[in-house]
């Protein structure tokens, strides 16, 4: 089983944990959804997740916020979240 945290699964078992829910639940993944570490350039976790998305054949892409939306959409981001650009 995956050991499923707060803060989402490894990078490592997204593969095989996008399989196991398509294909043992039966479920409808349509897409991955990420927020990267405020400490941290936000690229290599867009780029990785992007890549990740590519590979498991997913339409939709969760990543980004009003600080970091060009860099997301960079990577074909389909949502952001820019909730703060907004109400500030």
């Amino acid at each position: 089983m995956y050991k499923l945290q707060k803060n989402g699964i490894d990078i490592s078992a997204v593969n095989d944990f996008v399989d196991y829910c398509k294909n043992k639940l039966k479920l409808n993944v349509i897409g991955l959804m990420a927020i990267p570490p405020k400490d941290q350039n936000p690229e290599l976790f867009f780029k990785q997740l992007y890549e990740l998305n590519l590979a498991n054949n997913l339409e939709e892409l969760s990543m980004g916020m009003s600080e970091d939306y060009k860099i997301a959409a960079k990577y074909n981001a389909t949502y952001v979240r820019i909730g703060s650009a907004i109400f500030s």
